[in-house]
């Protein structure tokens, strides 16, 4: 989270005096390799064909149509990738760090990434939630078996480890959460393009059940090389073996 803010606070930046910086840094290289400089205060002419009358100047071009340009572009990648709600949850997740003796705690931030899993968390587990942070915290800070952590996955360990999962089992659930998001968020951009490569044109009339079971072997394909076909094939085998009997007791 602070890495988010450092950048935005370094856009911020550049739109206020990096192009003084630049400058002088382009000017030099063209000194050194003996580049003829323009005069910026000159009206600017676009090149190619286009003669159209343009008023005004090359440091107005470059500056403001080029170089600021660029940087609220990139801005608003930056924007686009860390939405707020995407920052928000970023900086709830990171309450949970134990680094440096759980600096970064903050139970209201926590209480609030809890209230994201609204399917995880009823109203009763949040108050119960609210509740066993006040004591995980205190237990945290002065049990020596947890100093030393830096991160929430050996947090997680070091919780089952000594037991602490079944004293505090909302906050262990929420740890339990926090882990799997980055995972579950590839997950779904995964499966995204391969909804569109296996559900084509050819193949929009397969049911839901199909869909899915074609889904589940293309996103998770690393599992399923693992299976030997021999083990797929018997498997085959073993479905139209019941198929058959079931028609013939019908029958």
């Amino acid at each position: 989270m602070d890495n988010v803010n450092l950048c935005k606070a370094r856009f911020k930046s550049l739109r206020e005096s990096g192009w003084d910086d630049l400058l002088l840094e382009v000017n030099s290289f063209c000194e050194k390799n003996e580049i003829s400089i323009p005069n910026l205060d000159d009206t600017y002419a676009p090149p190619g064909r286009s003669r159209r009358r343009i008023d005004i100047t090359g440091k107005h071009y470059y500056c403001h149509e080029l170089f600021y340009e660029v940087i609220a572009h990139q801005a608003r990648e930056f924007d686009d990738y860390f939405r707020e709600l995407a920052t928000e949850l970023i900086s709830c997740v990171g309450c949970l760090s134990p680094a440096k003796s759980f600096s970064a705690f903050d139970k209201k931030k926590l209480v609030q990434l809890a209230k994201f899993y609204e399917v995880d968390f009823s109203s009763l587990d949040l108050l119960v939630l609210d509740d066993q942070l006040d004591m995980y915290y205190l237990d945290m800070t002065k049990n020596i078996e947890f100093s030393g952590l830096n991160e929430i996955g050996k947090l997680s360990i070091k919780i089952v480890e000594t037991g602490k999962s079944l004293v505090y089992p909302q906050v262990y659930r929420l740890i339990i959460l926090a882990l799997i998001l980055p995972v579950a968020t590839t997950t779904v951009e995964r499966a995204f393009p391969a909804m569109k490569l296996v559900k084509s044109e050819a193949r929009n009339q397969m049911g839901d059940g199909w869909m899915s079971d074609s889904l589940l072997t293309f996103i998770e394909k690393d599992i399923f090389w693992g299976i030997d076909i021999k083990t797929v094939a018997k498997r085959f085998q073993t479905c139209v073996l019941v198929v058959s009997n079931c028609l013939l007791i019908i029958d």
